[in-house]
């Protein structure tokens, strides 16, 4: 019989990341030192939040989380880092998007624990005032967008993909605590079709619970009509997608300027496009990214074809340039 996938912090999965930073913590409690900063890397939905607050909570010190903007000043930093107490835990998440300036900043704050002053409302850099040791961890799906010479501060963590049977049990159980059975064909079909987010199968459980209120099993054909009736596809692919793949292979040769594409798909922005359509149809190796334009692979054309006889559509004629 297959073991359990491995639970901890309210995450499946992430067993070589978790045992890890378990352990850092746990030497630096018993040398009386904050852990190392740290930075935690890995796309949108994997559980970097989830991980902070659960070794904050274990190692009970107060958890503070803030997402960075591009407004978090100095200023304001220096504000969050006046409060901090020995033991404490400081969460940023998405820290790529801090300012340059702001970034700068944490370099004597981690290798000094020394922060400006505040003197009416200003920074005043001719001063420097101690902080109490604490816990630094930051998450971002972007760490590229970091200066140097913060990112080289950091204990770098990089996450790894969760398996199969990591997001079925994660379906399960997303099932299980809103009072629902999620049978394990049910489950792995979710696993199947979540494009490999935690997220995203956890939130497809909880919604498959909602829309099917008097069935006490879930089954493989309730997730089946649920899904249908999303209209995510056997890939995987949201509708988004589907019209972006179906857009793509109307150029000739496959190929468009990102803009040009864009307006072919009214329903979402160019950075919603950005963001969310395109990384998962990069990874599957559908699509390629090219400084301005992108290109429709070989794989995406079976993708295409597929979809094509899944949903009944049509062949179109290829859009004119």
């Amino acid at each position: 019989m297959p073991r359990p996938p491995f639970s901890k912090y309210g995450l499946f999965g992430q067993k070589r990341i978790i045992t890890y930073l378990d352990e850092m913590f746990e030497a630096s409690l018993a040398a009386r030192e904050t852990a190392p900063a740290t930075l935690l890397v890995g796309p949108q939905g994997c559980g970097k939040t989830t991980i902070a607050r659960g070794l904050a909570e274990h190692y009970k010190g107060r958890f503070k989380t803030v997402v960075a903007a591009k407004d978090v000043t100095p200023v304001i930093l220096c504000g969050w880092l006046a409060g901090i107490e020995y033991g404490d835990t400081l969460f940023i998440d998405e820290v790529h998007a801090l300012p340059g300036g702001t970034q700068e900043l944490f370099y004597p704050v981690i290798d000094h624990l020394k922060r400006p002053v505040i003197k009416d409302g200003k920074l005043d850099r001719s001063e420097r005032a101690s902080i109490a040791p604490f816990n630094f961890l930051c998450a971002t799906t972007e760490p590229g967008r970091l200066l140097a010479p913060f990112r080289s501060r950091m204990e770098i963590i990089f996450f790894d993909p969760n398996s199969r049977s990591e997001l079925r049990a994660i379906a399960i159980n997303a099932a299980a605590e809103a009072g629902r059975k999620l049978s394990p064909q049910g489950g792995g079909e979710l696993a199947d079709r979540c494009q490999e987010s935690p997220r995203i199968v956890k939130r497809m459980a909880q919604q498959l619970v909602r829309l099917t209120p008097s069935t006490p099993e879930l089954t493989q054909d309730h997730v089946r009509s649920f899904l249908r009736k999303k209209g995510i596809s056997s890939h995987g692919l949201d509708p988004l997608q589907q019209q972006y793949l179906f857009a793509l292979s109307r150029f000739p040769g496959h190929r468009s300027m990102f803009e040009r594409l864009a307006s072919h798909l009214p329903a979402a922005d160019a950075a919603f496009v950005r963001q969310e359509a395109e990384p998962f149809l990069v990874a599957m190796g559908a699509v390629v990214i090219e400084a301005r334009y992108r290109l429709l692979t070989p794989r995406g054309e079976e993708v295409v074809e597929q979809l094509k006889a899944e949903f009944g559509i049509e062949d179109e004629e290829d859009t004119d340039v």
